[in-house]
């Protein structure tokens, strides 16, 4: 045993889950969180996956990681090599049914601290919208989380940043879909500026949806932004506006 296979073991049966369960929620089969949980791997490669999962905080899962290494006599050559390893994985599929890491660990009773994922990762909003909405390029933001992306370094230390995955060809050539824009929702939006826009339903019912355009200029009465595909002028009136948040990163 060692202390992250411990660890493992301990939040996984906190939640009541079996090793298949486990190995189901994050890509691994029944063998391979065994040899974890025994302490035969020690440097698991889907390691902020399995954090994730677990309710266990990036920074106290790598340390447990290196002092399980430690444990199983590995040489301090191989230490930094996995230290490097540590610090460059950046991946962390999307995981289903997310409500945000603080609800995730307070719901499942696994920690009576809520998960800090700022330093690491930003939500992502935005529901696609159904057919209707796609030929503009419409989401729903209707407050759930449908996915986490590492927080690029623009955003570091912006309270509120998130990302929104690209639906449509509204804006192309600028962005192509399935491409990810990341906001800064304190950034003054400037003209030529490309912004989230998050406007009332056109019912008053409803979560506010949301556009990627670019902005053109702001009147006393409209919003005015500029649409790519088809090239074209679209204006708001400002009393419907909701938001407008300045894009300040993008990445297929």
């Amino acid at each position: 045993m060692t202390k992250i296979g411990d660890k493992i073991r301990e939040r996984r049966e906190a939640l009541g889950w079996s090793m298949e369960r486990l190995g189901a929620e994050t890509g691994y089969s029944q063998p391979a969180i065994s040899d974890m949980e025994n302490g035969e791997t020690v440097g698991p490669r889907k390691w902020k996956r399995l954090a994730y999962v677990l309710g266990i905080e990036l920074s106290e899962f790598r340390r447990l990681v290196q002092e399980s290494r430690k444990e199983t006599g590995k040489t301090k050559r191989e230490l930094s090599s996995l230290k490097d390893a540590i610090d460059s994985d950046v991946e962390v599929p999307p995981f289903p049914k997310l409500t945000g890491a603080r609800e995730f660990a307070q719901d499942r009773k696994v920690s009576d601290k809520p998960l800090t994922w700022g330093d690491d990762f930003v939500p992502v909003y935005g529901k696609a919208a159904a057919a209707g909405g796609a030929a503009t390029g419409q989401y729903e933001f209707n407050g759930d989380v449908i996915g986490w992306e590492p927080r690029p370094s623009k955003l570091a230390g912006v309270p509120d940043a998130y990302a929104v995955y690209v639906d449509g060809d509204s804006m192309y050539p600028r962005y192509k879909a399935g491409e990810t824009v990341w906001v800064n929702p304190n950034m003054p939006s400037r003209s030529g500026a490309d912004v989230v826009v998050q406007v009332r339903p056109s019912n008053g019912d409803g979560p506010p949806l949301g556009f990627i355009k670019e902005f053109v200029a702001r009147t006393p009465t409209k919003l005015v932004l500029l649409q790519h595909n088809p090239r074209q002028e679209i204006e708001i009136d400002l009393d419907d506006v909701v938001a407008i948040h300045s894009i300040v990163f993008a990445e297929r």
